[in-house]
């Protein structure tokens, strides 16, 4: 076995060396494509176990981490959608009960209470709902930035290894990983939509008590 594995060794030298031979007469001394180098490399690793089992790994980490991030983004991207539909609810529920209240000739200012009740009804439900959503929404942009920063610097491993090939050292590989980047806040958007609803939410309530009881 010892014997197979060194004669294709050494056949693997005599075509690299075929191939470089190749590659320089024929374009001109010119200095080696970096695909070719980058090949050259891959047979390298592919014949050091520990370089090879290293890549491997690295590869289903990058797979890994690719498919968590982009599944977990697509779980925030729909939940941001959610809100929009529920503010939209919101809205439409609003506008057609004011709509029915400004009306109506069977309300007046003594069963004022009842479009009153109904109105922050859905106010409540649709913040509470929001609030939870975006609480959601935040836990899961914690877990993508840290995944894409581990995705990052797995990234960076495997492309080191194929890069450097024989003079890739393991100790050295984490020192010029990407810079760690700050995460971004949801907050100023969170507070402006929060917000906004609590302005129309009263804003409906003055409403209708002011179209009910004024009109008396």
């Amino acid at each position: 076995m010892a014997t197979t594995n060194s004669v294709a060794a050494a056949d693997l030298s005599e075509e690299l060396r075929r191939i470089e031979e190749e590659e320089r007469q024929g374009e001109g001394q010119r200095q080696l494509t970096y695909c070719y180098e980058e090949i050259k490399n891959l047979l390298w690793i592919e014949n050091h176990p520990v370089h090879k089992r290293a890549l491997k790994e690295w590869e289903r980490k990058i797979n890994l981490f690719t498919a968590r991030v982009e599944r977990k983004k697509k779980q925030s991207s729909d939940l941001r959608n959610e809100i929009y539909n529920l503010v939209g609810f919101f809205s439409v529920f609003q506008g057609v009960l004011l709509t029915a209240v400004s009306q109506s000739n069977l309300l007046h200012c003594n069963n004022a209470w009842s479009p009153i009740s109904l109105s922050t009804l859905a106010s409540v439900v649709t913040i509470a709902g929001v609030w939870q959503k975006f609480r959601v929404i935040e836990d899961l942009e914690k877990t993508i930035y840290t995944e894409n920063r581990s995705l990052k610097v797995t990234v960076h491993r495997s492309s080191e290894l194929r890069l450097q090939a024989a003079a890739f050292r393991f100790y050295k590989v984490d020192e010029a990983a990407p810079h760690k980047e700050p995460q971004k806040s949801l907050l100023k958007y969170k507070v402006v939509v929060l917000l906004s609803l609590l302005a129309f939410s009263g804003l409906f309530l003055a409403s209708h008590e002011r179209i009910l009881c004024d009109s008396d």
